[in-house]
């Protein structure tokens, strides 16, 4: 069967502190999504098609995280490519955003935080 590789970011997802807000927040729940990410596993999961991410992450335990859930998401890991961690997030960094539940008329607060984000 043909792979077809989406081009892709992915970021790991690190929030919705349950019911509460990110500055007084215990735990989190975490999960992995971005738009491309997305459309690859619900053409895995609707139409059967093998996917696979094009993409890169740092090898380091949060990258390995998002790589796991890809796979169990049904795509594909076969063309990423794992970039050295310099232990401090200067030249290489995984995406993260942190997401706090909207109540309300208030709504869903999120912050981002990527390596074009800090460079900005």
């Amino acid at each position: 069967m043909h792979i077809r590789p989406t081009f892709t970011r992915c970021n790991h997802v690190a929030a919705r502190p349950r019911e509460g807000r990110i500055r007084t927040a215990r735990e989190f729940q975490s999960w992995e999504g971005g738009d491309e990410y997305n459309v690859a596993r619900r053409l895995r999961k609707c139409f059967e098609l093998q996917t696979a991410m094009c993409s890169a992450f740092v090898d380091n335990e949060v990258g390995r995280l998002i790589g796991d859930f890809i796979l169990q998401g049904g795509v594909g890991c076969d063309f990423i490519h794992w970039k050295s961690d310099d232990r401090i997030g200067r030249s290489v960094r995984n995406g993260l955003n942190f997401t706090e539940r909207g109540f309300a008329i208030r709504g869903a607060v999120g912050r981002g935080y990527t390596a074009s984000r800090i460079v900005t």
